[in-house]
């Protein structure tokens, strides 16, 4: 199958404080007896992170039997352990790049990345189209998981990859006040319970369309068997 059928074939399915940075612990709770607009952007990226996995439909059948069926509402991706996969990826040929990927980040959707084993290094794939008329755009890479005692201080960071195997350089990776104080969970742990910000990673890459390599790098995978992604452009 060639990229450009299979990226629409992508597209199709992806359609139906203090500066947070890193490892970081942050304190989101000295905020919390104020007002702070977190920008659209991050607002949206807090939903996708934030938002149940599952959705339950109702199913009447014939009498007076109710069926409940539980719907994903996810994009579930299983990345790629392969330590060649960085030598390979430069200038790889489309088949080469089916062969080594099964799964394709996109955009506007809440990605599960899943670990089969415990890997602290793994690799993803993402197509990116840019604007009409625009030779590049600003796009938005967004992580978090559900957190607990043990992995709440844990870090999952990204580098991405052009075609040629160079390196992009990250334009941002701060996160704002308001989106620390705007988007938290609640984390229980044994002398009581913390309020923790939900957005772990915030990286900004101003990104041509074209492919791209996505390298994971994750801090603790024995506490972090999977973790969300959410990729914004504009």
């Amino acid at each position: 199958m060639s990229r450009n059928k299979r990226n629409i074939l992508i597209a199709g399915f992806c359609l139906s404080l203090f500066m947070f940075t890193g490892c970081e612990k942050q304190l989101p709770h000295q905020y919390q007896d104020e007002d702070f607009a977190i920008s659209d952007i991050d607002e949206k990226a807090c939903y996708y992170l934030s938002c149940d996995l599952t959705v339950i439909d109702t199913v009447v059948t014939e009498g007076s039997d109710t069926v409940y069926v539980e719907r994903p509402v996810y994009v579930p991706i299983t990345p790629v352990a392969d330590s060649v996969i960085a030598g390979a990826w430069s200038n790889a040929s489309d088949s080469l790049i089916n062969a080594m990927f099964d799964d394709i980040l996109c955009v506007d959707t809440t990605l599960l990345i899943n670990y089969l084993e415990p890997m602290d290094t793994s690799y993803a794939f993402y197509n990116h189209i840019a604007s009409d008329n625009e030779d590049s755009s600003m796009v938005y890479f967004f992580i978090s998981w559900e957190f607990t005692e043990q992995n709440m201080n844990s870090c999952v960071e990204i580098d991405i990859f052009q075609d040629d195997g160079e390196l992009i350089k990250v334009e941002n990776k701060d996160i704002a006040q308001e989106t620390i104080a705007g988007c938290t969970q609640i984390v229980e742990l044994t002398t009581g319970v913390e309020i923790v910000p939900k957005i772990k990673a915030r990286y900004v890459y101003k990104l041509a369309g074209g492919p791209y390599l996505v390298r994971f790098l994750v801090s603790d995978p024995s506490v972090i068997s999977n973790f969300r992604m959410a990729i914004l452009s504009e």
